[in-house]
């Protein structure tokens, strides 16, 4: 699948998986990976972050 197919073209494009984002992010932190901002609430429904890695 090419990078430039318009997003309804079949195929994953995009994975997500419900995890412990704390414990994802502790073990992230001890590989070099750095947290952009904080983890912050959406909703009553999901915590979302940004990490940059090294």
């Amino acid at each position: 699948m090419s990078e430039d197919a318009p997003a309804n073209t079949l195929g994953i494009r995009r994975i997500m998986f419900a995890v412990d984002i704390d414990d994802v992010i502790a073990r992230l932190r001890t590989h070099g990976a750095e947290l952009v901002g904080e983890a912050v609430q959406y909703k009553d429904v999901h915590r979302l972050c940004c990490i940059r890695r090294p």
